[in-house]
């Protein structure tokens, strides 16, 4: 059986309140009923990854927990706080960041790249799985400097270890719905640019006087 849990997180980008979501798939048989505590032990794993202290800084404010094969409907789901409460941001915890840091990245599209070992294709090349964490700390290094520092990704990789086992007391682990399981974790120690899930604004294709102004379409004649 394969579950999906949904981390949603909220912060500033471009100037407005930004949401978006982290999902990790666990797979395997539950031994006890997906409950609201397995919705806060995810949100507290997910939270540690990231970094933003303060309002500002936003946090981890909701995670759902769904059962792939049954539909949409969340089998359990935990909130933290009211998104929609600017003022009452908590910040994200950053427990899996060892370094002390004065400052969090405000380009939201900087990311932190995480990646799982899950054996090996048909052809015999690893294969990994990759999630992108989008809240972090400003990068105060001179290039070719790493962005992370030996500190600060040995502890992240064991936040990413934690994360693997996260669902463990209830059967799961963390994989893919093709059965894989997530192995060790390693952790690039320089940050990456990663479209954000959500919010990226699109120009209209019409206008509101009913204009196309997409690229040229050529219609075939059919003489």
């Amino acid at each position: 059986m394969t579950y999906r849990v949904v981390a949603r997180h909220i912060s500033y980008w471009r100037g407005n309140p930004h949401k978006w979501s982290t999902v990790y798939q666990y797979v395997g048989t539950p031994s006890t009923a997906i409950d609201t505590a397995a919705c806060q032990t995810m949100l507290g794993l997910d939270d540690a990854m990231c970094y933003g202290p303060g309002a500002a800084g936003g946090g981890t404010y909701e995670c759902e927990i769904y059962d792939q094969a049954s539909g949409g409907v969340a089998v359990a789901s935990y909130t933290a706080f009211d998104p929609t409460d600017v003022g009452a941001w908590p910040g994200y915890s950053g427990a899996a960041w060892a370094d002390t840091h004065t400052y969090y990245e405000a380009n939201l599209e900087a990311s932190l790249s995480v990646e799982w070992a899950a054996g090996l294709s048909k052809s015999g090349k690893p294969v990994k799985l990759r999630k992108w964490y989008h809240a972090l700390p400003f990068a105060l290094v001179t290039p070719p400097a790493h962005d992370i520092s030996t500190t600060d990704l040995t502890s992240l990789a064991a936040g990413a270890l934690a994360l693997t086992h996260g669902l463990g007391s209830y059967g799961l682990l963390l994989g893919s719905s093709t059965g894989r399981l997530a192995g060790s974790a390693q952790v690039n120690p320089y940050y990456e640019s990663h479209q954000m899930p959500r919010g990226r604004r699109r120009k209209a294709l019409v206008t509101a006087g009913g204009h196309y102004t997409g690229p040229a379409i050529e219609i075939p004649s059919l003489d």
